[in-house]
C-alpha cells in the first residue's frame, strides 16, 4: 500500500528525523502499491488481495527478483543481504503480506511490523483453503520456529465479517500462537 500519501507522508519524515538523530541507522524504504485486476483493486477478487492475502512465496519472489534489482540498477540503491537488517511492514492486507514475506523468506526478512493484519480467510487456495487464517490456526504451531521478530497491532473496532474473517480475533490468535511457540513478538491492542 506504499502509494498511499498517508504512508509516505508519515514514514519519510519519521525516518529522516530518526536517522538524523542517530536513533536508526541509514536505511532505504521501498513503497510498493498493488496493481488492479479487472478494474478491481481491493477485496477478494482484487489485485491487492491476490498479492497481499495469498499464503505463498510469490510476492517475496517478485520483490527479490524484480523490484529490488530494478531499484539497485536504476537508482544505485544497495540493499543489505543481512536478514536482520531487512524487514517488511503494512496494514490490513499489506500487514498479512509483510508477515508472509518473512514467513516464506526468513533468510531475507526477519523484522515484521503489522497493524490490523488481515490474518483471515480472504484468499482460498487448494494449498491453503483458509488463507492467512491458517497461520494462527495451524501453520505456525506445526512449523519449526523461524527467526522472526514481529510486532502486531489491532483495535477493538476492526473489521469483523464473522467466522474466519474477524480481524481482532485473528490478530489475538497470532499473538497467542507466537507466545506458545516462543517467538520474539509484541502484541498491542487498542480501543
Amino acid at each position: 500500500d506504499g502509494g498511499s500519501g498517508n504512508h509516505k507522508g508519515l514514514m519519510v519524515p519519521l525516518l529522516d528525523n530518526f536517522i538524523a538523530a542517530k536513533k536508526l541507522p541509514p536505511m532505504a524504504i521501498v513503497f510498493i502499491s498493488p496493481g488492479v485486476i479487472n478494474g478491481k483493486g481491493d477485496g477478494p477478487g482484487g489485485q491487492r488481495s491476490l498479492e497481499y492475502d495469498s499464503v505463498s512465496g510469490a510476492f517475496g519472489d517478485y520483490i527479490e527478483t524484480e523490484v529490488l534489482p530494478k531499484l539497485s540498477k536504476d537508482f544505485g540503491v544497495k540493499f543489505t543481504s543481512n536478514p536482520e537488517g531487512r524487514g517488511a511492514m503494512g496494514g490490513s492486507s499489506s500487514g498479512a503480506m509483510a508477515f508472509t514475506l518473512g514467513w516464506f523468506k526468513p533468510d531475507k526478512y526477519r523484522r515484521i511490523l503489522t497493524y490490523s493484519g488481515t490474518f483471515t480467510k480472504r484468499i482460498s487456495t487448494p494449498e491453503h483453503p483458509k488463507g492467512a487464517w491458517e497461520y494462527h490456526d495451524s501453520l505456525i504451531a506445526a512449523s519449526p520456529k523461524k527467526p522472526l521478530r514481529v510486532y502486531i497491532h489491532v483495535s477493538d473496532k476492526d473489521n469483523n465479517f464473522g467466522g474466519e474473517n474477524n480481524w481482532e480475533q485473528a490478530n489475538r490468535a497470532m499473538a497467542k500462537v507466537f507466545k506458545e511457540k516462543g517467538y520474539h513478538y509484541r502484541f498491542h491492542f487498542s480501543k
